[in-house]
């Protein structure tokens, strides 16, 4: 029987590391934190919930990457932040004025996401746990043994190191740069360096305290050292021969006498037609986005039915729609017991997509495609979006009116920033002037809708059947029978689903408005 990727992965992690792990994570807070470093979330929270479920004991937790240095002047930020490449992203002013720091700006809405997505996890910052004197011993390592570190750099990577090139970037006290120094010296004994900077100043540094950092490839395996990582995933560019982990193992081994974590790295997600995420290109949906447009339950959905090795297009669009459509047909079977139209993955997917503590919007019984369509008809009326809602037999839905809108408002940011144009609906205040273009059989089938809709109370799905039936009775194609009501009621030649679409709106105003079309066109 075929297993969910994530329980062979801990399988495998059991088997050959134990029962006790720690899983990590890792971001550089260098600018909104997008779409795509939600996977690497994800995994690390399935991973960890697995090893749970399997009786190990295993925490997650994210580094914030604080220390990091602002690389350059990306396109969100002011001309006036080139005085501060080069400095810590921990020691730079917070861009909007609302947080202590650059990286807190960043860092902090991805805590609120944590939350939303049910994510039980530990967010360390890199400059606390240097200042607290964590990474001493590994500073010293580095510092101790430089060449084998150049050595391990050369044989993996093929790079040649200068003379110049350190273990140690130290934070220069005059310009608050750790990207322009170099060590001079090292007195182990006080934990300190003496540090020379591009600009000419020369001074001392206790690497004891968040005075400076290890260069990146050095510091990602003194975490695994410090931390006691067994497992993490990351993205597929550490992943390459002689890239960043490969480096990072022989350091751990080598020079931290550790062994490295158990990886599993990732693909790529990539927004459709756009290609890769990425903050810096400015081709990005961020995290916080997201969450307001889709529950976080979807949104888990989406990243566990994926083994980690493949590659994710996101369409925030129509794909979205689809999304929703299968999530939802799963969540309807598990919660009516109808086992035989799910397998032993879906189960696993839906299990793995679920907050808990968090009712499910998948549950609610009224899809997310129809909630997009009511809440534009209904404008910013809660109680004609429950008038419709109603008319279309969800009145027990509507008994638990705090779902419904829970589940609508999310709808209503899909629509307004995710929606394609020609997804938008907007009632036309008038009756449109483009009904005079309709042609004998599309009035004829307006004339015969209304004295339809006259006589009874009739069901979406009655109405819809009749159009269709008095269309072929007329020689029209369904095209152009749909298309006369789109006309008449939104002055467009298409729309949602034109049963439903009828049976939401008010019944005096549908009569009212085919009575107008009818005169307008001479249609008896």
């Amino acid at each position: 029987m075929a297993k969910h990727w994530a329980v062979e992965l801990g399988e495998k992690i059991i088997a050959r590391r134990g029962n006790d792990h720690v899983v990590s994570i890792g971001v550089s807070p260098s600018g909104p934190i997008h779409v795509g470093f939600l996977r690497e979330i994800v995994i690390g929270d399935v991973i960890r919930r697995t090893l749970s479920q399997m009786g190990a004991n295993a925490k997650l937790v994210l580094t914030s990457d604080d220390m990091d240095p602002l690389r350059h002047v990306y396109p969100f930020l002011p001309k006036s932040y080139s005085e501060n490449v080069g400095q810590p992203l921990c020691r730079i002013p917070d861009p909007e004025g609302c947080c202590p720091s650059y990286a807190e700006h960043f860092i902090r809405p991805l805590e609120k996401a944590f939350v939303r997505l049910g994510v039980e996890i530990e967010v360390r910052r890199s400059s606390e746990k240097y200042d607290a004197g964590l990474f001493t011993d590994t500073v010293k390592q580095s510092l101790e043994k430089r060449q084998r570190i150049v050595d391990i750099i050369r044989e993996e990577s093929g790079r040649e190191l200068g003379e110049d090139w350190t273990t140690y970037n130290a934070i220069c006290s005059t310009c608050g740069r750790l990207t322009t120094t170099t060590v001079q010296e090292c007195d182990v004994a006080n934990h300190r360096i003496r540090y020379q900077c591009q600009n000419g100043h020369e001074g001392w540094a206790d690497y004891s305290k968040a005075e400076g950092k290890l260069p990146w490839r050095i510091d990602w395996a003194a975490r695994w050292h410090v931390y006691g990582v067994t497992v993490e995933p990351f993205g597929k560019d550490h992943a390459g021969a002689g890239g960043s982990y490969d480096t990072g193992s022989r350091f751990s081994r080598e020079i931290f006498d550790s062994e490295p974590p158990e990886p599993i790295p990732y693909e790529w997600i990539e927004l459709r037609g756009l290609g890769p995420m990425s903050s810096s290109k400015g081709v990005v949906i961020t995290i916080t986005d997201i969450l307001e447009a889709v529950p976080a339950q979807l949104m888990r959905y989406l990243l566990v039915r994926t083994r980690a090795s493949k590659h994710i297009t996101f369409d925030p669009c129509v794909g979205l729609l689809q999304l929703w459509d299968e999530y939802e047909k799963i969540a309807q079977a598990i919660q009516t017991g109808d086992e035989a139209a799910v397998t032993e993955i879906d189960r696993a997917n839906y299990d793995y997509s679920l907050v808990p503590d968090a009712e499910n919007p998948a549950t609610l019984g009224i899809s997310f495609k129809h909630l997009a369509t009511a809440v534009q008809l209904a404008g910013d009326s809660e109680s004609v979006l429950r008038e419709s809602l109603l008319r279309s037999g969800y009145r027990q839905q509507c008994e638990n009116w705090d779902r419904v809108m829970t589940k609508a408002r999310y709808a209503q940011v899909w629509v307004q920033r995710f929606a394609s144009e020609d997804m938008k609906l907007s009632l036309a205040e008038s009756l449109p002037e483009s009904v005079q273009s309709l042609n004998d059989q599309q009035r004829k089938l307006l004339a015969h809708l209304h004295d339809y809709l006259l006589k009874d109370d009739r069901t979406d799905m009655e109405i819809h059947n009749e159009i269709y039936e008095e269309a072929e009775r007329l020689g029209l194609r369904s095209k152009e029978a749909f298309g006369a009501v789109y006309r008449v009621f939104l002055g467009a030649s298409r729309g949602p689903r034109v049963g439903w679409f009828l049976r939401a709106l008010d019944p005096d105003f549908v009569r009212k408005r085919l009575e107008e079309a009818l005169a307008a066109t001479g249609t008896c």
